[in-house]
């Protein structure tokens, strides 16, 4: 199916730009040549190419063999930075150069390609195997030198970064969870948990489950072989981009950002008694507050009171600074009497 130029010159390029600049077709195509691309790259960050790498990649599997400087202002990345890029897509067997002047760079088939990357990561997988059981066998050689007898937990922190650390950490509490799991996060967050094999590790788990999960109806599937009593929807407007995951009452892991871009994914895991009985307060509030919204009808009428609510808190604001900025005034014209 043929694609226009320009379309995937905005889609893989600068996203800055105003597409009434760059388009010479209707919004509505741009509009689908953009998601489309927007798909593909996400994909191919999936199998470890960052946003530029995969960007460089789909502009020469569409462009073909193009050299540096013509990647370079298609794409607007900065010159220094595209031979970088180009090194590394050469490292991962992705990208083949060419020695003829000027240097031409194209791609593997994207089959190919994809197979090359599965490959590689076999191959690390089973390096990795090997150096785990290597280190386990040195680590046992060295003796405990520190007694952590009588210290007690609570108060610690963990910061996580990206998805992988994030869903390990996740994984790693639910699998020692013994009397309750608690889950709050919107249909994307646990689409992300289904995926990273997270919601089949609920299902084996023999502590009680509570998830509040916003836009449910989208997702529900994903939940069979979970008590659907255990399972509750919430307003999008009422959960606030939360998400936050609660072990036993006694630890808490919750995202510190928003939780679509991998890459930049920011969570932290604590004991801390005072931070995990306030979020298992928050929990608790709003599953029950699930019960009282159980129906359209009620939730759309909950929804209008919460809105008229922020509405008329907006209201008073104005109306109290208004009336700051009026005593001020009055004070000015208004001269001190003289003692």
């Amino acid at each position: 199916m043929y694609k226009h130029p320009i379309c995937l010159i905005y889609s893989l390029g600068s996203r800055k730009k105003s597409s009434k600049s760059i388009f010479n077709e209707t919004s509505d195509s741009a509009t689908s040549y953009n998601e489309t691309f927007e798909k593909l790259i996400n994909i191919l960050t999936e199998f470890g190419l960052t946003e530029y790498e995969a960007k460089i990649f789909i502009y020469l599997g569409k462009y073909g063999t193009k050299t540096a400087p013509e990647i370079k202002n298609s794409l607007e990345i900065p010159r220094s930075e595209t031979y970088r890029i180009l090194t590394r897509l050469q490292n991962k067997r992705l990208v083949i150069a060419s020695f003829e002047q000027p240097m031409t760079y194209s791609i593997l088939s994207p089959d190919k390609a994809i197979e090359t990357i599965l490959e590689q990561e076999m191959q690390r997988l089973s390096h990795l195997k090997i150096l785990k059981k290597e280190l386990l066998e040195l680590w046992d050689t060295i003796p405990i030198l520190i007694s952590d007898k009588g210290k007690e937990k609570g108060n610690r922190f963990q910061i996580l970064q990206g998805i992988n650390q994030t869903n390990g950490k996740i994984k790693e509490i639910i699998s020692y969870s013994k009397k309750e799991i608690c889950i709050i996060g919107s249909h994307q967050d646990f689409l992300r948990f289904y995926h990273a094999d997270i919601i089949d590790l609920i299902k084996k788990s023999k502590a009680d489950v509570k998830i509040l999960c916003s836009d449910l109806e989208k997702i529900k599937q994903y939940f069979k072989g979970i008590n659907k009593k255990s399972i509750k929807s919430i307003l999008e407007e009422t959960r606030k981009h939360q998400c936050f995951v609660i072990i036993d009452g006694s630890e808490v892991l919750f995202f510190m950002k928003e939780t679509d871009v991998k890459e930049k994914m920011l969570a932290t895991w604590t004991d801390s008694d005072s931070l995990t009985r306030s979020l298992a307060l928050l929990f608790d509030v709003m599953w029950t507050r699930s019960k009282e919204v159980s129906n359209k009808e009620k939730m759309d009428k909950f929804l209008k009171l919460e809105k008229d609510a922020e509405f008329r808190l907006k209201e008073l604001k104005q109306e109290m600074k208004f009336t700051e900025e009026f005593n001020k005034l009055i004070k000015k014209k208004i001269p001190k009497s003289k003692k």
